[in-house]
């Protein structure tokens, strides 16, 4: 086994959690975390951002989760006090099938401002992405290491 080799063998592991990382995010969010308490369903499965669910790695070294920033008023909610964008209501009520006209939309921007939004933890709640990742972590960790150490092993033994 040459350098490329190894480093394939090892990109190849780490080409494995990376598709089990996206996955866990999905679970996650089609899980009861994702259920809206206000209309009494998940409405993040098969959503903008549980499409746009995505992994990356640039090499071997840097893995990189990519989600739509929207995900952060999913995880932290919207305190009452202020107005969403008009245009981000409008295409959701578009997308919904929703009257997007300007009265409907400026009703559901006060509702927001008047109400704010619960958050919904997907990522730092309890049984989130983090702590299922935890998880998991060390068995990932056992993976890398035995794919380095067998791949040098061959390495040194040809």
């Amino acid at each position: 086994m040459d350098r490329d080799e190894l480093i394939a063998k090892v990109a190849s592991v780490i080409a494995d959690i990376m598709t089990q990382a996206k996955s866990i995010v999905l679970v996650v969010m089609s899980s009861e975390i994702g259920v809206n308490k206000k209309v009494g369903k998940n409405t993040l499965v098969d959503s903008d951002i549980f499409n746009s669910v995505d992994v990356k790695s640039e090499d071997i070294e840097v893995v990189t989760l990519l989600v739509n920033d929207y995900i952060d008023y999913i995880e932290h909610g919207r305190s009452a006090g202020s107005f969403p964008p008009p245009q981000a209501i409008a295409a959701w009520c578009q997308k919904k099938g929703l009257p997007s006209d300007n009265s409907t939309v400026f009703l559901i921007c006060r509702s927001i401002y008047e109400k704010g939004i619960a958050p919904r933890p997907i990522f730092d709640g309890s049984e989130g992405v983090w702590e299922t990742i935890d998880s998991v972590f060390d068995d990932w960790a056992e993976d890398i290491f035995t794919a380095i150490t067998s791949g040098l092993t061959d390495w040194f033994n040809n």
